[in-house]
C-alpha cells in the first residue's frame, strides 16, 4: 500500500472510532472534554503524513513530552520500594525459621542501591533472641541459618553475616 491509500484508511478508521465513541458518550460536563481530545487526536491524524511529504521529520512524543533526556528513574523511589520488600522478606523468611524450630531470629537485608530491580546484597542474621533448637551445636545452627538465608535471598553464603552466634 502506499503512503496515500494507507492515510486515507487510517483517517477512515479514525473517524469511525471517533463517531462510535461519541454515539457510547454520556451526557454531561464531560462530552465537552472528551469531544476536544478526540477532535486533537483526528487532527494529528490529517496532518500525520506532512512530514513525510515535507521531507522533514517530526517527533510527536518530542513536541507533547518534551526532550527524552529529562525523562528517567527516580532510584530514590526505587530504593524505597526495594527496602520495602527487603523488609518484607526478611519477616517472611523469619517465619519460615520460626516453623523450623529457629524462633527469635532477626534479620536484615541489604540491597543494591540505585538498582532498577530488586538485588539482594547482604543478609544479617541476629541470634541473640534465638531459641536454639535442641541436640545442634552453634556451629551448626549457624551453618543452617546462612545456608537458608543464602538460598532465600540467591546470595553467596559469604554474603550472610550471623551476629552474636
Amino acid at each position: 500500500m502506499g503512503i496515500m491509500s494507507t492515510w486515507v484508511l487510517t483517517v477512515a478508521g479514525v473517524a469511525i472510532l471517533i463517531n462510535i465513541c461519541e454515539i457510547l458518550m454520556p451526557e454531561g460536563e464531560m462530552n465537552r472534554y472528551i469531544k476536544g481530545t478526540l477532535a486533537i487526536v483526528c487532527m494529528l491524524v490529517l496532518v500525520s503524513p506532512l512530514p513525510r511529504l515535507l521531507n522533514a521529520e517530526l517527533d510527536f512524543t518530542e513536541i507533547v513530552f518534551g526532550e527524552s533526556e529529562n525523562v528517567g528513574i527516580d532510584f530514590s523511589f526505587v530504593d524505597y520500594v526495594n527496602k520495602l520488600k527487603a523488609d518484607a522478606l526478611a519477616k517472611e523468611l523469619e517465619i519460615i525459621l520460626a516453623e523450623k524450630g529457629y524462633e527469635g531470629v532477626k534479620i536484615g537485608v541489604g540491597v543494591m542501591p540505585d538498582s532498577a530491580e530488586f538485588i539482594a546484597e547482604s543478609a544479617v542474621l541476629d541470634l541473640s533472641d534465638l531459641n536454639p533448637p535442641e541436640g545442634l551445636s552453634r556451629e551448626q545452627i549457624a551453618l543452617n541459618l546462612r545456608t537458608a538465608a543464602a538460598e532465600f535471598f540467591k546470595i553467596s553464603p559469604d554474603k550472610v553475616v550471623i551476629r552474636n552466634g
